[in-house]
Order: C-alpha cells, then sequence, then structure tokens
C-alpha cells in the first residue's frame, strides 16, 4: 500500500543509477508528451516509462532486503539491460525536429577525407577473413559493455558504484543527442551497392541479426561505441590491453560495416571527454 513511509523508504533508498534513470525516463516522457501530436502509438511508450518508474520505485523499495551478491549486481547493472531498448527508440524520437542530417554529415566526410571511407574502405578490403574480423571487432562491443562491470564487481568492487553511474549517464546522453540531431548513417543513406558489406562467415551473421533485432537509421553521429569505449578505457585498469585492442577494431568496423560515416568516430572521441565531464558533474551533485 502506498503511504508516506514508503515513499520515504523508496526514495532514500534511491542509487546513482536509478536517479541517472529516471532522469532519462522523464525527459523521455517530457520529449513525447510535447510532441504527442506528431507521434503514433505513443501510450505504449509513456505506459513503458510509467512502469519502469514503477519498477525502480519497487527495487529502491525492496533494497535492504537484497542481501546476495548476485542481487546487489543486478540493482546496479539493470540500465545495461535497457540499453537495446532506449537506443532503439531514439528511431522513434529523433526527427520530431529534423528530418535525417545525413546529406550534411556526407559533405563534411567529403570535406574532410575527399571520400567515403566507409564505401572505399570495405572495397579495399574485400575478403572474407577481413570482413569477419571487422564484424568481429564489431560484435565485440557488447562483450566489452559486459565485461567492465564484471571486472569492477570482482577486481574493484568500491569503484563498481561510480563507474556504472558514469557509464549509464554516458549512454543516455549520447541517446538524447541521438534524439536531437538525427543522423541515419551509411547504412540506410546510401543507397545499394554503396551500403553492401562483404560478406564472411558467423561474425556477420551476428551482426545482422543484432541489426535485424534493433537497428534503425538512428545513432549514426557521434559514435556511441567509440565513445562509450573510450570512457569505459578510463576506468579499465587491468583490462587495457583488452580494450585497446578491442577498441581499435571497433573504431574501424563501425565504418567498415556502415554503421557510421569516418567522422562519427571522430565525433565519438570528442564527445566522450564532453559527456564524461557532465556525468561526472552529475554524480558530484548526487552526493551533495
Amino acid at each position: 500500500m502506498f503511504n508516506r513511509a514508503n515513499y520515504k523508504r523508496a526514495t532514500s533508498n534511491l542509487i546513482p543509477v536509478d536517479i541517472a534513470t529516471l532522469g532519462y525516463l522523464v525527459v523521455t516522457l517530457a520529449y513525447i508528451l510535447i510532441s504527442a501530436n506528431r507521434l503514433s502509438g505513443e501510450w505504449l511508450h509513456i505506459l513503458l516509462r510509467i512502469m519502469a518508474i514503477g519498477l525502480i520505485g519497487w527495487m529502491a523499495w525492496i533494497s535492504p532486503m537484497i542481501k546476495s551478491g548476485f542481487g546487489l549486481f543486478l540493482r546496479n547493472f539493470y540500465p545495461l539491460i535497457l540499453f537495446g531498448l532506449f537506443y532503439s527508440e531514439t528511431d522513434y524520437l529523433n526527427n520530431l525536429l529534423f528530418d535525417n542530417l545525413d546529406p550534411f554529415f556526407e559533405k563534411v566526410e567529403l570535406f574532410v577525407f575527399g571520400c567515403h571511407p566507409s564505401v572505399s574502405f570495405p572495397k579495399q578490403f574485400p575478403q572474407p577473413w577481413f570482413s569477419e574480423l571487422m564484424n568481429f571487432g564489431y560484435f565485440s562491443y557488447y562483450f566489452l559493455i559486459l565485461l567492465l562491470p564484471l571486472w569492477l564487481w570482482v577486481k574493484r568492487r568500491d569503484s563498481f558504484q561510480y563507474v556504472i553511474f558514469i557509464v549509464t549517464t554516458s549512454f543516455y546522453l549520447f541517446y538524447l543527442f541521438f534524439i536531437l540531431i538525427p543522423v541515419a548513417g551509411p547504412q540506410f543513406y546510401f543507397e545499394a551497392p554503396l551500403r553492401t558489406v562483404p560478406d564472411s562467415g558467423l561474425f556477420r551473421w551476428l551482426v545482422k541479426v543484432a541489426e535485424w533485432i534493433g537497428e534503425g537509421p538512428t545513432a549514426a553521429f557521434p559514435s556511441s561505441h567509440v565513445g562509450i569505449v573510450a570512457i569505459s578505457y578510463r576506468y579499465a585498469k587491468g583490462l587495457l590491453f583488452v580494450y585497446l585492442i578491442f577498441g581499435l577494431l571497433i573504431c574501424f568496423s563501425t565504418v567498415y560495416i556502415k554503421a557510421h560515416y569516418a567522422i562519427d568516430v571522430i565525433g565519438g572521441f570528442l564527445f566522450a571527454p564532453i559527456f564524461f565531464w557532465m556525468s561526472c558533474k552529475m554524480y558530484r551533485w548526487w552526493l551533495r
């Protein structure tokens, strides 16, 4: 039963990732409500947010009863489970202010590089083994996102909650940017055969499955793959070599499979310190 005592108990047990997730849910809810006359099926997205806010409140309320290590891990880790849903949703919200800005970014790409690296790179290296390496590199992103929390939980638990907050908040900042500045990326903007990626093996198939499940014409600039790996790299003491190798593969593979323009990779490196700084500011605010 809802009463003042239960409300106080829930709010007093909120943790940093709860605050970040609630903030994202509230901001996007306001955006949906303001733009409701330009959306279809908005009530489903509103209902999902109400349910998510209620679930976070419930988790905060039962927090004192969570004693197992696995339960405490999930208590902080749960936003990473929601990222796929929030990412897919950026495609639903990203054209309310602007149409896709790919024509502008294509011109910037040509100005900077004199060509389209996402087109010329696969043409120069069409070999199946190289294509498979690039798809492996792209798919390794999901491995890195899972690796850091697990490693922190085992090796540096005192930093676990703080780092998860920084990564989670950085994700949300990237998603808000994708909603406001819509860029589809080469795989959606270019016509066939320019968007064709050389076929290979297992990892090419896995990337196709991941694209089929949650990919849409959204979130190209800046590359959150590059940005989040760059932010995570700061905290991956003991995993630096792993993050360096896979991080480099991700930088090249996002362009090779046409998920991003080359300038999106540069944008990922440029925005990473900005979103990192903003996330740190928010954490210090929460501590106060």
